[in-house]
């Protein structure tokens, strides 16, 4: 239900004077939070409504979600592993690759990015050597 101009200098006029807004609502015969918005978005404070505070959120860290195939696997990184293989020239464009494989990215700003391209390693979007490379911890 809108309101009208008599309702508004009623309301302001209200709370004004001290009432609540519930007392306010029960007046207008409109809802609390009608009065509360209304008033609010006119820059009318009522009186015993605490000011709103926020917080900031406090973030934690998450829990990192794993696949549980992999959990079951071992990855065991095969010798003559190369971390900086320079694929620039050789690598697999975006619109060639294939869901088999694998889409570790090579690039430097400024020029187009290659993917390597070898066959992925199950349950993951990187050949094996690329899977040991994302899961190593320093």
């Amino acid at each position: 239900m809108p309101w009208s101009p008599k309702d508004i200098a009623v309301a302001t006029q209200l709370a004004g004077e001290g009432c609540s807004s519930t007392e306010i609502a029960a007046v207008l015969m409109k809802t609390r939070n009608a009065v509360i918005g209304k008033l609010s978005r006119m820059g009318v404070e009522l009186k015993g409504l605490a000011p709103r505070v926020f917080s900031p959120k406090i973030s934690r860290p998450r829990a990192e979600r794993r696949n549980p195939m992999i959990l079951r696997q071992k990855i065991v990184r095969r010798p003559g592993l190369v971390e900086t293989i320079n694929m620039l020239d050789e690598g697999t464009k975006f619109l060639d690759l294939k869901p088999h494989h694998c889409r570790w990215p090579f690039g430097e700003d400024g020029r187009a990015y290659v993917y390597c391209g070898r066959q992925r390693y199950p349950n993951s979007s990187y050949c094996l050597d690329h899977e040991w490379i994302s899961r190593k911890r320093d």
